[in-house]
């Protein structure tokens, strides 16, 4: 890197190890500030904004986390890692109706991803809605056949559906 004349993308490579260094110490805050920085040289660089929703998580800030996973995904709505960060944010703060309403368009682009499908089957468990649960936590099964967590849920949602108790 020439220090007398740095690149707009040697900075943003520079503040990219800083915060990489910052976040492997815990030191998110720190870390946030830098992919911040990132964002504001270049409010479309995926990873920035990506990284900073992990970040977000972590530190349970999900109104932020959330926020950055939107970003993430209007740069990329393809990739499936903001799909699940918004899944276990939406499972975390109870919001099951984001769960079973937003969760489908990732899986439109990743249908046989396992997670999406678990997240999604479980979001309509905790809502009651057991036989739309059944579809997606039985796709799971599928992809994953040996997945002890999703194995379980099955087996709660066939149980409630067994006494005639959930729709």
């Amino acid at each position: 890197m020439n220090m007398n004349n740095p690149t707009q993308a040697d900075v943003i490579k520079s503040l990219a190890s800083r915060a990489k260094s910052f976040a492997g110490e815990k030191r998110y805050s720190e870390a946030v500030e830098a992919l911040a920085e990132i964002t504001t040289l270049d409010p479309r660089n995926f990873q920035a904004n990506f990284q900073m929703a992990q970040i977000f998580y972590v530190m349970k800030k999900f109104p932020q986390a959330e926020q950055k996973c939107q970003q993430a995904l209007i740069i990329k709505p393809e990739d499936i890692r903001p799909w699940l960060i918004l899944g276990n944010i939406y499972l975390a703060t109870g919001s099951f109706d984001k769960v079973i309403s937003q969760l489908p368009a990732g899986l439109s682009m990743n249908p046989d991803n396992f997670q999406l499908n678990y997240l999604v089957g479980y979001g309509y468990a905790k809502k009651g809605e057991f036989r739309k649960a059944k579809e997606y936590l039985e796709k799971a099964m599928r992809i994953e056949p040996g997945n002890p967590k999703v194995r379980q849920a099955i087996t709660m949602v066939n149980q409630v559906l067994s006494r005639g108790t959930g729709r």
